[in-house]
């Protein structure tokens, strides 16, 4: 088996600028000893973990994009292995 290093960081919309990272809190390293656990596996797990974290706060899905990257953190989804956005229902939204 190879170990593989994966990177993740969490980025949040920022208007016109495009996108910033969410901070320390969501950036960090999986380490993986198996072949199906790729970075896919890795973005799938930080989505579960957001979702959890959403979920005790009752905050409601935030508009996010997780990047993953083997071995070093990249700069942005043009060079990440994998990118997973995830969107709030704007149908399931309160009226304002």
């Amino acid at each position: 088996m190879t170990t593989v290093e994966y990177v993740y960081r969490v980025d949040a919309p920022a208007g016109s600028v495009g996108w910033r990272p969410l901070g320390e809190r969501y950036r960090g390293t999986v380490m993986t000893d198996t072949l199906p656990e790729d970075a896919e596996f890795v973005a799938a797990g930080v989505v579960r973990d957001l979702a959890t974290e959403w979920d005790h706060s009752g905050t409601g899905i935030h508009h996010v994009r997780i990047c993953v990257w083997r071995d070093t953190e990249g700069v942005g989804p043009e060079d990440a292995e994998c990118t997973v956005e995830v969107q709030p229902d704007l149908d399931q939204l309160p009226d304002a």
